[in-house]
């Protein structure tokens, strides 16, 4: 099916303008699905398309669908109500689906996303309602990743006039906005700038939602990208076990989520199973795989590391592969964690390793049993 039209002049009411989703210039093509979304050349289209479009196409086609005419004064504000829910919907997908590209770091997959938050977080909220921060915060931060300094800076300089002018924002938003000052000041060089705006991240997520939270965890992780220019290895480590800590954490009770034995009935008609919903966010997963992987790379090309500090990280990764079922490297992870605590002799480690592995061969065999 033919997914655009080129746009029909005479189609086009007097006075309106039709430009592009992407760039705002005049626009040449029409979604021919939805028939409310514009794009001046097939690159901004395509572009739209494979980071949000076609997830939100339909409910775009049923606000533009929408009968307003001849109906009641309860009726106008029952479809007023039932039209914000559908462009909240379109937000929370679009930031939903911006902060998972991101933490996958696909940065210009991103902005298409974003843009979408902003126009519908400024049509539901207005310009300047502390609400509209995350959606500038995520296409901030696809500006950063992307080497576009100049327009993260004015995204984020938007956000934080708003939260200026916010009396007691969130604590959640502020960290948010300070993550992003903070990964903004990193990528310009200025590092004394960056750990001022990461401390106070942490500050702030620690108030939000916790300092053993994997919200908090990823303002460590960054300072200690800070410190690391700053030739602080000490500081690094501590920060970088810290994020360790709080993600075996986490992973080791998601998995105590999960029954090891599946219900009788499951394993006599798995085509009537529910689908399983997968223990971790997307974004959530992303990131950690992002964090704990780096982590890994750099650890590796030290010569000095204590048996302890790489056989917890072997650990959180074997972890984290268990809970995305991927036994194959769940068990790589493992045995290596394992091989070290048998050089260094350290026998309770040794012990909770041989759980481990245990746990990854009984969740593979439920697995196989419910393919």
């Amino acid at each position: 099916d033919k997914m655009e039209n080129s746009i029909n002049p005479l189609a086009v009411p007097k006075g309106s303008k039709c430009l592009c989703e992407i760039c705002q210039q005049p626009a040449k093509l029409q979604c021919a699905m939805c028939k409310v979304t514009y794009y001046c050349d097939q690159d901004h289209r395509d572009g739209d398309l494979v980071s949000i479009h076609e997830k939100i196409c339909s409910i775009l086609s049923n606000i533009k669908h929408q009968d307003t005419h001849a109906i009641s004064e309860k009726e106008r504000r029952d479809v007023k109500e039932w039209r914000n829910q559908q462009m909240k919907k379109i937000v929370d997908i679009s930031l939903s689906e911006g902060y998972r590209m991101l933490h996958s770091q696909n940065y210009l997959r991103v902005i298409p996303a974003a843009l979408q938050a902003i126009k519908y977080s400024k049509e539901l909220y207005g310009t300047n309602n502390i609400l509209i921060v995350p959606a500038y915060v995520v296409i901030a931060r696809a500006a950063i990743g992307s080497g576009q300094y100049r327009e993260a800076e004015q995204y984020l300089s938007q956000a934080q006039w708003v939260v200026l002018n916010t009396p007691d924002p969130s604590p959640a938003i502020q960290s948010q906005l300070h993550r992003n000052l903070g990964l903004l000041a990193l990528a310009n060089g200025q590092l004394g700038e960056a750990r001022r705006h990461l401390a106070e991240d942490i500050y702030q997520s620690s108030l939000a939602h916790g300092p053993e939270s994997i919200q908090t965890a990823g303002g460590y992780f960054h300072l200690a990208t800070a410190f690391a220019g700053e030739d602080r290895p000490d500081v690094v480590l501590s920060l970088h076990n810290q994020v360790i800590k709080i993600w075996s954490n986490e992973l080791q009770h998601l998995l105590t989520k999960e029954p090891l034995v599946p219900q009788e009935d499951t394993l006599l008609s798995p085509r009537h199973c529910p689908t399983e919903e997968p223990l971790l966010d997307p974004a959530d997963q992303a990131e950690v795989i992002h964090m704990l992987t780096t982590i890994c790379a750099l650890r590796e090309k030290q010569t000095r590391n204590l048996p302890p500090v790489m056989i917890n990280l072997y650990q959180a990764i074997a972890l984290l592969y268990l809970v995305l079922k991927d036994f194959s490297k769940a068990r790589e992870f493992a045995s290596k964690a394992g091989e070290l605590a048998k050089g260094a002799k350290e026998e309770e480690l040794i012990s909770k390793l041989k759980e481990l592995d245990s746990l990854i061969e009984q969740k593979s065999s439920l697995a196989s049993k419910l393919s």
